[in-house]
């Protein structure tokens, strides 16, 4: 089958574009004897072993080998013969072209190559233009790997802050409003309960009391009055609703309408313990009358959370004239 197949194309083995005639320095009408003589001097001459620093040398051996192959083969080299003079004749006739012809014919093959040209540089700049693309993205990949490290950085330095001031024993501020936020959402995002709150403002302190408003319908948001224990606490957890920590609340803003002061005003200390009670009592006053202005919902409010610190002040008090003196109440 395979010697079919040869007799059929005998140059199916060879590269029809090469010169073989060139390779061994002969002409197309050399006699075998000169062919063989041309090989021989040729093998010797290139040899691998004597052309180590030249890269070509297997290359070119390999070529005059086949060279020798076709030329030495009859039929090959008759149907070889054949393709040679048919380039021959048509070099000659391109030879004898007038100038146009001729200048017409090189356009021709300029415009082909400038094609072929402009067809690799695109290729060449769809290449680097990928190249730059995924060095972008791998570039802004970094970035904000780097970002999100510093924001994880300093959401660590914040909560350590947070911590180190719930932790630090301080006495509560004298003005509830110091340390009572307003805070609101959007009911269709979260529905906060007095249950859930608590949790946000937790990290930042303890909460002292709070108070969500009734949610009637069709009101599109919630409210709520967060008061915390310490001053501390509440600037705490305005900072991170400042930075977007605080969690599923869209504004939190002070119940005075500012900030506290850097420090309270001085006030003297209780000169009794029974005077504890009405302390606690204008505190509450104090703490109702923000809630008022804050929430417009003053009845409510203030009987709400009137009741929550009369009824605190009251078991304090009860406790401690327990502890005291028990004749004394019933004096009292």
């Amino acid at each position: 089958m395979a010697s079919s197949s040869n007799a059929s194309n005998p140059l199916k083995d060879y590269d029809v574009q090469v010169d073989y005639y060139a390779l061994l320095d002969i002409t197309l009408d050399a006699e075998p004897g000169t062919i063989k003589k041309a090989y021989y001097k040729k093998s010797l001459e290139l040899h691998p072993d004597k052309n180590r620093d030249n890269p070509d040398a297997a290359t070119l051996f390999h070529q005059i080998k086949q060279a020798y192959e076709l030329l030495s083969n009859e039929a090959a080299k008759t149907a070889y013969d054949a393709i040679v003079r048919q380039r021959q004749e048509q070099r000659a006739r391109f030879e004898k072209m007038d100038a146009a012809k001729r200048q017409m014919r090189e356009d021709l093959e300029a415009r082909e190559r400038a094609v072929e040209l402009a067809r690799k540089q695109t290729v060449k700049a769809e290449l680097n233009r990928s190249a730059e693309i995924e060095r972008l993205r791998s570039e802004n990949a970094q970035k904000l790997r780097d970002h999100t490290a510093q924001l994880a950085h300093r959401a660590a330095a914040s909560a350590h802050v947070a911590r180190s001031t719930a932790l630090t024993p301080s006495p509560p501020t004298s003005d509830p409003a110091h340390r009572t936020l307003k805070c609101k959402w959007r009911v269709s995002r979260v529905q906060h309960t007095e249950s859930t709150l608590p949790a946000l403002f937790a990290p930042y302190g303890a909460v002292e009391q709070l108070l969500v408003a009734p949610i009637k319908p069709g009101k599109k948001t919630g409210t709520a009055v967060v008061q915390m224990a310490r001053k501390e606490g509440a600037i705490a957890a305005m900072r991170a609703h400042t930075e977007g920590k605080l969690g599923k609340v869209d504004e939190v803003t002070w119940a005075a309408g500012s900030p506290p002061p850097v420090a309270d005003p001085v006030q003297a200390p209780a000169a009794a313990p029974a005077r504890s009670t009405t302390a606690s009592l204008g505190t509450a006053a104090t703490t109702v009358a923000g809630a008022r202005a804050i929430l417009g919902q003053e009845a409510d409010i203030l009987r709400m959370m009137s009741a929550r610190r009369v009824q605190r002040a009251a078991s304090g008090a009860a406790s401690s004239g327990s502890v005291e003196s028990p004749g004394g109440l019933s004096g009292a």
